[in-house]
């Protein structure tokens, strides 16, 4: 992580290479706090499957939603819309989307573990359940910021 702070700054000392610097070194922090608490939690609290597989089938729907919702009600940022503003940030979904499949199909896998072997239950329905959020994710780099006529 340092050598990658190091870079950063070496490589925009010329606009804003400290405050680049604080920013990454900040989020740096927070992700490693978020690490280490995450780390630190016992994951055999977890065991009750229907609340991972409520967590994951409701993430997969709002990572659905919100990735067709950005398409039409996102803000533009660099001629695209893919982000949501919220308060002073913006929220990229198709980030939350990829956590959200990972959810889904991981709970999936587990659940439906016997039937693996199978080419319907092992590759077609995971890989549709994929295609809903990557027929999204495809649109990003095809639609222009503004729909034309």
């Amino acid at each position: 992580m340092a050598f990658g702070m190091v870079m950063l700054y070496s490589a925009a000392m010329a606009q804003k290479g400290m405050h680049l610097l604080m920013m990454q070194a900040t989020w740096g922090l927070a992700g490693l706090v978020a690490c280490w608490t995450m780390a630190s939690i016992d994951y055999r609290r977890f065991r009750s499957k229907v609340k991972w597989k409520n967590l994951s089938i409701y993430a997969w729907l709002v990572a659905v939603v919100l990735l067709v919702l950005v398409l039409e009600i996102g803000v533009v940022r660099n001629n695209s819309r893919r982000w949501f503003k919220v308060g002073i940030g913006l929220f990229q979904p198709s980030e939350a989307a990829k956590l959200a499949l990972i959810l889904f199909i991981a709970w999936y896998v587990e659940y439906h573990q016997r039937f693996m072997r199978t080419f319907s239950r092992g590759i077609l329905i995971p890989l549709m359940f994929a295609s809903a959020i990557f027929v999204p994710l495809l649109s990003f780099s095809t639609s222009p910021a503004s729909p034309s006529c």
